[in-house]
């Protein structure tokens, strides 16, 4: 079975000059930040654009924080059902 390119079959059914998907939304992705980078410091979408993430969690299951642990002490002891 022969290989047909996506561009053969854009030329047989006419939408050789049109733009691809790919083409449409790269452009629209470029023209929100165009469109965010205007906005002021104080905007949500800017602040959130312009995050640097913090250090890295460690590896593994997180450990379970103290109330959680003391609740489930309280289990074991028979002082919550």
């Amino acid at each position: 079975m022969e290989r047909i390119k996506n561009e053969h079959i854009k030329e047989i059914i006419g939408l050789k000059e049109k733009p691809d998907i790919i083409d449409i939304i790269e452009r629209k992705r470029l023209q929100w930040y165009g469109h965010v980078k205007k906005m002021q410091e104080e905007r949500l979408p800017k602040l959130i654009m312009e995050w640097i993430p913090g250090k890295r969690g460690k590896r593994g299951r997180p450990k379970k924080c103290t109330c959680i642990m003391h609740l489930h002490k309280l289990r074991h002891a028979n002082f919550i059902i």
